[in-house]
């Protein structure tokens, strides 16, 4: 089962005030409390990653295409 992150997506907003004040993520991190290795990084590169799954690139062969298709 995948982790779902809810408590610190809850804090989101609030982390992005901070860091637009000025505030650096290590110090977000210690005043909310968040324990771990970098967990503001993290948050925030799961949040550009769920944005970049909108912009998929295709991969592989591409699909055939017919006779018609090609003359259209």
């Amino acid at each position: 089962m995948a982790r779902r992150y809810q408590k610190v997506q809850k804090l989101l907003p609030e982390i992005k005030r901070m860091l637009e004040s000025g505030m650096s993520q290590g110090e977000v991190a210690e005043r909310l409390g968040l324990k771990g290795d970098r967990p503001i990084h993290a948050l925030l590169k799961r949040e550009r990653k769920k944005a970049m799954q909108v912009m998929s690139n295709q991969r592989g062969r591409k699909p055939a295409r017919t006779l018609q298709e090609y003359q259209v």
